[in-house]
């Protein structure tokens, strides 16, 4: 039916880094279309990594990951080079991945910086 195919046709956030923090360099993508080898048939889940990048900076990224075997799971999300994974949330609905729990860290980031 129509309704699968809506359901796979999920759009999730897309950043690396630095632009994760800033709205005109995050961008929005089709799951199926984004992902290697990805096609409609396939369940897909937002998902918001943070890693740490040499120093005590948290950074984010944020993209599409591939349901596998109805687990959703961050394994196959690749962070940079160097970094030191944190945490990874992943969730169902269309731009859940969004930056307004973020845009609060940084400003609370940004707070204890300038003690």
């Amino acid at each position: 039916g129509q309704s699968i195919v809506l359901a796979n046709e999920l759009q999730c956030y897309k950043c690396v880094g630095d632009e994760c923090n800033h709205e005109t360099t995050t961008q929005v993508v089709n799951c199926h279309e984004d992902v290697p080898g990805g096609t409609i048939a396939d369940t897909f889940n937002c998902y918001t990594f943070r890693y740490e990048d040499g120093g005590s900076v948290t950074q984010k990224q944020k993209g599409c990951t591939k349901r596998v075997g109805g687990i959703a799971a961050c394994q196959d999300v690749t962070i940079p080079e160097n970094t030191r994974p944190v945490s990874c949330e992943v969730c169902s609905e269309t731009k859940c991945n969004s930056s307004s729990a973020i845009n609060l860290s940084i400003v609370l980031l940004t707070a204890m910086l300038t003690i």
